[in-house]
């Protein structure tokens, strides 16, 4: 568990999502996917330990409204997910030899720069953001255009 790499998730209410603690001292993270209202809980290590679904409006099931650590994590019913890296580049490590040698090296700097960084993607309800390590989203990307 200690070689796993967790993210502070902020919330981010514009965009429909909040992070916090329950009455009962569960961290989660709570948004809508279409008519639907969910809540996602984390162990204290940052791993996903259920899906509920929520009656009301999600802010209402977060006691404290704070930033939360997760291990990366997805959730298709909901689609909702965490990743290390942006899906280009997960594509990139899922099919390395069918990329020319030049083309593998620069593609491995910019995944490692990328690490380096401490940037991780939030996919929520069909857009994916990149955040940074305090888990401020920079910039989205809806149908393949980046905005910041």
């Amino acid at each position: 568990m200690e070689d796993t790499p967790r993210h502070i998730l902020r919330s981010n209410l514009r965009l429909g999502w909040v992070t916090g603690k329950t009455v009962e001292g569960k961290r989660v993270l709570c948004g809508r996917h279409g008519d639907k209202a969910f809540l996602l809980r984390f162990t204290k290590e940052g791993e996903l330990k259920d899906t509920l679904a929520l009656e009301g409006e999600p802010q209402d099931a977060v006691e404290v409204e704070k930033p939360v650590r997760v291990c990366e994590f997805e959730v298709p019913e909901f689609d909702v997910g965490l990743y290390e890296l942006p899906k280009e580049y997960r594509e990139f490590l899922e099919n390395t030899w069918d990329y020319d040698v030049s083309e593998r090296g620069k593609i491995a700097v910019q995944i490692n720069d990328w690490r380096e960084s401490g940037h991780y993607v939030f996919h929520w309800d069909g857009e994916e953001y990149h955040c940074d390590e305090e888990g401020n989203v920079l910039q989205h990307r809806a149908d393949s255009e980046w905005a910041i």
